[in-house]
């Protein structure tokens, strides 16, 4: 990788590091790293998420079970306000690394059409 582009990324990180939005991410994040059981129900409803949302984005159906085990588990996390305040500001931190790549993408030609057909 060219020296200056490699430096300006690691500027970015640093710069995105440093932002509230960031901060309070990783804020959350410490506290929900330091209950097991709540990080536990936190990845499972992710991993369910994720299924269920990469299957529809392909267009393949999602089962009656898997839609219950993703409410099951949904529902198991917003019991708790730290994981509900967490899931919130991850959403945050990935919608900002979205714009991040959006206007990569605005501001560099490059042919990324295919992305659509995926």
């Amino acid at each position: 990788m060219d020296i200056s582009v490699r430096n300006s990324v690691l500027e970015l990180s640093k710069t995105i590091e440093n932002s509230p939005v960031y901060e309070e991410y990783s804020k959350l994040r410490d506290e929900i790293r330091s209950n097991p059981e709540l990080k536990i129900a936190l990845d499972e409803y992710k991993a369910i998420q994720t299924s269920v949302e990469l299957k529809e984005l392909r267009g393949q159906e999602v089962s009656d079970e898997e839609r219950t085990r993703l409410d099951e588990c949904y529902s198991k996390v917003s019991l708790s306000e730290l994981s509900l305040r967490f899931i919130e500001s991850e959403k945050k931190v990935v919608l900002m690394l979205s714009e991040v790549y959006k206007l990569l993408e605005k501001n560099i030609d490059i042919d990324m059409d295919f992305f659509d057909k995926l």
